[in-house]
């Protein structure tokens, strides 16, 4: 009985660590994915008003 339980458990943490890793998988496909569709869209933008693209400020400047 308590072989049956352990095993169990196991199994349990097996699936939802796999389930877990599932999710973050997608999420970050899912990030990428936007991630890209904002950047083109950004440098869309900018070349349509013909304004560079907005960028950081040089950190030596500083």
């Amino acid at each position: 009985m308590e072989l049956l339980f352990i095993s169990f458990i196991l199994l349990a943490a097996v699936v939802l660590c796999g389930l877990c890793l599932l999710v973050i998988e997608y999420q970050n496909g899912r990030t990428r994915r936007l991630n890209q569709i904002w950047s083109d869209r950004m440098q869309a933008l900018a070349s349509q008003t013909g304004s560079p693209a907005v960028q950081k400020g040089d950190p030596k400047a500083a």
